[in-house]
């Protein structure tokens, strides 16, 4: 996991901000000048971001979905010395200046990567940002804007600040069924997600790690029987670590570098999409939604024609979104983890290729079953049909029971 430290030196010529290990210098100065805002050159997209060359086609849309950075704890957690928001002081769940960090240095690295395929200025036709309705991904996405749009030249608004706002849109929990990462109000998916959490695999699952149950209960003073409770606490510890503080002495048994307490978690994550059907909720709107603006924008017909759709959201979405999509390395999902959907155009024909970035390093193109790393779009169509949704969402939440097919 990529080391991070949380350090800011301010001084009168210059802002250096450290990030993923990695020295960015933002110049300021106490007198603006067209001159001296024209210099981005650490914007400039340099060889390691340009591997997708003209050999794999022309760059036609981008589809951008990112986990927020660095937060706190959820809430407070059973067995942890730090249940006082003093604690945290941001407030539970909320972004931490590390996760500030985290967003900057993802928007640069989508500035290099994408320099010569979008504007230097912000343009409301070319690019839409979508993020869920809570506080981290919101802070987040505006975290990645401020590193991909820096305002300058006439467009710095106040002196001695390279930011401008840009819109960061989103849709109320209860109705977002795309990013939200829990499906809101939905029938079928609740009945499927109830028989699949009563089925003797996950019966058995939960008996052979009935051992891990019963330490957490004896050590916490509370009963301990549930995927969600040992994921929530060993999330705690991964954020207290992260923070220099000190978890307990039995915890360290179980964090970091436990494989039960990691699987624990994974299958915590998995049970989501426990099966086909499942994932046609928790990922099959969202892969829809970007399969069919690949679509209008192939067609001509995609208003306004925009070159990239960014989405903002949690570990759940995309985890649930690589396994849905078979594409998943049944890892859980670091901070700021993005996957990146490419349409690119090649002897007439639109391919879709997909990316997995969980670290510093320029991820390769990721093999979709039975098609390789460039698909064509309309194969994408044909390969997850079973997953893609034939009704709107409220139509879909209908189901009879007896229809799903797991």
């Amino acid at each position: 996991m990529a080391k991070y430290c949380d350090v800011f030196s301010i001084c009168v010529f210059g802002l250096v901000v450290l990030i993923m290990g990695s020295i960015c210098i933002w110049t300021c100065s106490s007198h603006i000048s067209t001159t001296e805002t024209e210099d981005l050159s650490y914007l400039e997209a340099d060889s390691e971001y340009l591997k997708n060359s003209e050999a794999e086609g022309e760059l036609i849309f981008v589809h951008v979905l990112y986990r927020h950075g660095d937060r706190n704890p959820v809430n407070a957690t059973p067995g942890s010395s730090y249940t006082d928001l003093s604690y945290w002081p941001e407030g539970w769940g909320q972004l931490t200046a590390l996760g500030k960090q985290q967003g900057y240095a993802l928007g640069l690295w989508l500035r290099r990567r994408y320099n010569k395929y979008i504007s230097n200025e912000y343009d409301g036709s070319e690019i839409y940002v979508r993020s869920s309705d809570v506080d981290r991904t919101i802070m987040s996405a505006q975290s990645v804007l401020a590193a991909m749009y820096p305002p300058r030249g006439k467009l710095i608004w106040k002196r001695n600040l390279l930011w401008q706002p840009i819109p960061v849109h989103t849709v109320p929990a209860n109705l977002d069924y795309l990013v939200a990462a829990v499906i809101p109000n939905c029938t079928s998916y609740l009945n499927a997600t109830k028989r699949y959490l009563a089925s003797d695999e996950m019966k058995d699952y939960l008996k052979s790690i009935q051992p891990i149950f019963d330490n957490f209960t004896l050590h916490t003073g509370e009963i301990i029987n549930t995927l969600y409770q040992v994921s929530v606490m060993r999330d705690a510890w991964h954020c207290e670590t992260t923070h220099n503080y000190t978890i307990p002495e039995w915890a360290a048994n179980y964090y970091p570098n436990n494989d039960d307490i990691d699987q624990v978690s994974i299958r915590f994550y998995s049970q989501f999409t426990g099966t086909k059907f499942m994932s046609r909720y928790a990922s099959g709107f969202l892969l829809k939604d970007i399969l069919d603006r690949f679509k209008s924008k192939s067609n001509n017909t995609l208003t306004p024609n925009r070159k990239m759709w960014m989405f903002s959201s949690h570990d759940l979405t995309l985890f649930s979104f690589l396994r849905s999509l078979d594409l998943s390395d049944n890892q859980l999902v670091p901070y700021v983890s993005t996957i990146i959907l490419e349409m690119r155009k090649r002897d007439d024909e639109y391919y879709v290729q997909i990316f997995y970035k969980t670290s510093d390093k320029t991820p390769e193109p990721i093999q979709i079953p039975g098609c390789g790393t460039q698909c064509p779009l309309s194969k994408m169509y044909e390969i997850y049909d079973h997953i893609i949704p034939k009704k709107q969402f409220d139509d879909e939440c209908e189901i009879p029971e007896q229809t799903d097919q797991l």
